[in-house]
């Protein structure tokens, strides 16, 4: 072992306490960003296997939110541990001053901080890897048994796969040391600016040694909270840059929690929006598993038959429409070929203006406009267009636009164009793989069983393994979109606990440092006549003024994250208003006062004050 590597090791074992927080915050960091990754994969392979395709808006959901997480992820790593670095540099500048002296240059100066960040990483990266394949089996099952509700009415259930990924460990690895590195970095690169005589003398940064100016504390702090006051708030002015890491970690903490609060609300009022306006209170679905080597589909003139026998039901209403997913149009828009019934398609046909046996665009995007309401936007000019549909399977037909619609029956409007780029057209005929019967009856459980007998009658099923019907009470489905919904809430909410911890520990570290390196000051202070319950106000207020800051700073950073987060929501295509997480700034505000309060409050208790000259020399 070289003599930087002993010299890092030496740091780490006079510091323990500090070491020891610095890698519980690096272990569940790179715990977290495994989790992060593994169950994104999950959800990717999931929706793979269930619908045989990944729409892109659903892709760059699972995209967005991963990365938006890895992303505060990393950076609070970045923060906790660079401020660890930052403070082991500071208490040994005089020790680097004195290498510096007898001929260590900038790379020895620096190999002893990497050696030290190196050694935690590689007690934490194994450690948080184990953790992250632990936590995403139990967290796969978890997810799993809030799916169970919606998969009763799938026939392909959505469910995640627990797989150990060798290229999310492989990216986790190098992300996690990437970190360290730059960690390490920042505080030595400013730290060997600093010449030797000025490193002996203990001046930290170069702005020490400028003539200290006078800053005059506003009044009302002193009228507030007195003398104690006063002394908080220069001490936050003199430590700027320690305190701005507490201030950086509880603002991204709020901002985390209106980003999770934003995206639990948002994705409750998705719950089976699609569902309303529906004049409609069961369904009846066939649904041929989209997979390679699958033709069954059900042709247009059984459709039709199935439906006349429905209808045949007394006071019930049924409106059949089959859908065809997964189209490419002209190179790179999403399209959907819809099938109607005759009765729905003649309605169709004459709002458009069009022959019985025409091809109608649906040209009406659900959008929302800058004040939040409901708006219909029409984005296409394409009647008398040809346009291209082409599948992964080889399939590629040309259709011709007779004409357009830019309203219609909500059974069809609901379930497309959930992107403004999307393209669907209604055809007179044209065989599904996914066909609903939307049914109106006052009798639910009857129709259930003449629906069930109904279509074992008339719709041929050659492999049951690829083909499924159903008959669906809408009620019921919609809880089951809702328990999808609380589980995805409960991921969100859960890494939000994870990076919380990550913050918590960049400000336990921060503050117990701080207080251990400042009890010469304390005892200055004690001899002038403070008292030590003085003491501990000021740093009681210290802690408020730093919570204040963050709140100040975070609530309007956050608002803005729950709006980002909102529309990222919207990028599943649901469509609905904005509603502010009020609950969140009263909760936020109260979490920060406490953690910060109670991390000095046991950080103070350290401090005892007995010997006041011994430590004063």
């Amino acid at each position: 072992m070289n003599l930087c590597a002993k010299l890092a090791v030496s740091q780490i074992k006079n510091n323990k306490r500090r070491a020891f927080f610095t890698a519980i915050g690096t272990t569940v960091s790179i715990t977290a960003l495994y989790l992060i990754g593994g169950f994104s994969v999950s959800a990717i392979t999931a929706y793979y296997a269930r619908f045989g395709s990944i729409h892109p808006n659903t892709f760059t959901f699972i995209a967005a939110i991963g990365s938006f997480m890895g992303f505060l992820v990393t950076l609070l790593s970045v923060v906790m541990i660079s401020g660890s670095f930052k403070i082991s540099v500071t208490e040994r500048l005089c020790e680097i001053s004195l290498l510096k002296s007898v001929g260590a240059v900038k790379k020895q100066i620096f190999s002893i901080v990497f050696y030290e960040g190196l050694f935690l990483y590689i007690v934490a990266m194994p450690i948080g890897i184990v953790l992250g394949v632990i936590m995403q089996f139990f967290g796969t099952e978890y997810a799993n048994s809030l799916l169970a509700p919606m998969n009763v009415f799938l026939f392909a259930p959505l469910e995640f796969a627990y797989t150990i990924s060798l290229p999310v460990i492989i990216t986790v690895s190098a992300i996690s040391f990437a970190a360290v590195m730059i960690s390490g970095w920042i505080p030595v690169k400013k730290t060997t600016r600093i010449s030797i005589s000025e490193g002996l003398r203990g001046i930290v940064t170069p702005q020490a040694r400028k003539k200290a100016t006078y800053r005059k504390t506003p009044s009302f702090v002193q009228n507030l909270f007195g003398f104690e006051g006063v002394l908080a708030a220069k001490a936050i002015s003199r430590n700027k840059k320690q305190y701005s890491a507490v201030i950086l970690s509880l603002t991204i903490g709020i901002v985390l929690m209106f980003a999770a609060a934003s995206y639990a609300t948002h994705l409750a009022k998705a719950a089976g929006i699609n569902y309303e306006g529906i004049n409609a209170n069961l369904t009846v679905e066939y649904y041929s598993l989209p997979t390679e080597g699958n033709s069954e589909v059900i042709d247009y003139y059984t459709a039709q038959q199935v439906t006349e026998r429905l209808r045949a039901f007394e006071k019930a209403t049924i409106i059949g429409v089959g859908f065809n997913y997964g189209f490419e149009v002209n190179e790179g828009q999403f399209g959907t070929i819809i099938v109607p019934d005759s009765e729905t398609f003649a309605e169709i046909s004459e709002n458009a203006g069009t022959a019985p046996d025409s091809n109608i665009l649906i040209n009406v995007h659900r959008s929302i406009d800058e004040q939040g309401f409901f708006t219909l936007v029409h984005p296409h000019n394409l009647v008398g267009s040809v346009l291209n549909f082409k599948n992964q399977d080889g399939f590629s037909m040309d259709f011709e636009i007779h004409g357009e619609i830019t309203s219609g029956p909500s059974e069809i409007i609901n379930m497309v164009n959930f992107n403004i780029d999307d393209i669907t057209i209604v055809v007179p005929n044209f065989a599904s793989n996914y066909y609903v019967w939307f049914c109106l009856t006052e009798d639910k459980d009857d129709f259930k069983t003449y629906a069930t007998a109904v279509m074992d009658e008339i719709v041929p099923i050659e492999n049951p393994e690829l083909v499924h019907i159903s008959v669906i009470d809408i009620s019921e489905l919609t809880e089951a979109y809702r328990a999808r919904g609380n589980l995805t809430a409960v991921i969100i909410n859960a890494f939000v606990i994870v990076l919380v911890i990550i913050g918590l520990t960049n400000i336990v570290v921060v503050i117990t440092t701080s207080i251990s390196l400042r009890k010469r000051e304390f005892n200055v202070l004690r001899s002038l006549g403070i008292t030590q319950k003085g003491i501990r106000k000021m740093l009681t207020l210290e802690s408020l003024f730093c919570s204040a800051k963050a709140i100040i700073i975070g609530i309007p950073v956050g608002s803005l994250a729950a709006v980002a987060v909102y529309y990222i929501v919207l990028l599943t295509g649901n469509r609905f208003a904005f509603s502010f997480p009020l609950s969140t700034v009263f909760v936020s505000a109260f979490g920060v006062i406490s953690i910060t309060l109670l991390v000095t409050v046991l950080s103070a208790m350290q401090y005892k004050g007995r010997d006041i000259v011994k430590n004063i020399v």
